[in-house]
């Protein structure tokens, strides 16, 4: 793969959402050493914005053995979701699913925050769930992809789009809203001072 090839799809990574984000996340993960020695290329660019390094960092990581556990994880859920329909809850329980991330691994944090920013189409018992997987496993790496995510629901690229459940999305998103700043401040009380 050139590195023409390589700077598509990382700028397609790095810019849209759903399944094109998906298809570039593959491809530069498929794309092997290659791959990787471009993303650490992204990743020391002091041009690139942190956000953009964050996804390099990211798929560095995915490709070092986070996306097996993360897909696994995932699956697991999916699984939970078709149990689930057929009762009366009808969706897993937020804590239910954040529990099953942690039990695949603590390490899948900057996936997860990843994956929540860019699939636009997470429920939001999931998106909930991730928020609370955040709260118990995730580091200061996360904090850029906090402040994405909170510019990504305040431009509306988040939550439902009917005008009927606008009310009912405001309020959701503020408490996503304080739920991320709840995880911050608990990043930082971790983090040791030099």
């Amino acid at each position: 793969m050139t590195d023409t090839d390589l700077n598509t799809l990382f700028k397609q990574a790095v810019d849209e959402y759903g399944q094109k984000y998906l298809d570039a996340e593959k491809a530069l993960i498929a794309a092997d050493a290659t791959g990787k020695e471009f993303l650490q290329t992204q990743l020391a660019d002091s041009k690139q914005t942190d956000f953009a390094r964050f996804i390099a960092q990211t798929l560095i990581d995915a490709m070092d053995g986070t996306m097996k556990p993360y897909t696994d994880a995932m699956s697991a859920i999916g699984e939970s979701i078709k149990r689930t329909r057929r009762t009366p809850l009808g969706t897993p329980k937020p804590d239910t699913v954040a529990g099953k991330l942690g039990a695949y691994s603590p390490k899948l944090s900057d996936l997860v925050v990843l994956h929540l920013i860019k699939e636009l189409n997470w429920p939001m018992w999931l998106q909930t769930a991730a928020i609370i997987y955040l709260g118990y496993y995730a580091d200061g790496s996360v904090l850029t992809a906090f402040d994405k995510l909170k510019e990504d629901i305040e431009k509306g690229l988040h939550g439902p789009k009917t005008a009927t459940l606008e009310d009912a999305s405001g309020t959701y998103f503020n408490q996503l809203e304080e739920a991320m700043e709840m995880v911050r401040i608990t990043i930082k009380s971790d983090t040791p001072t030099s």
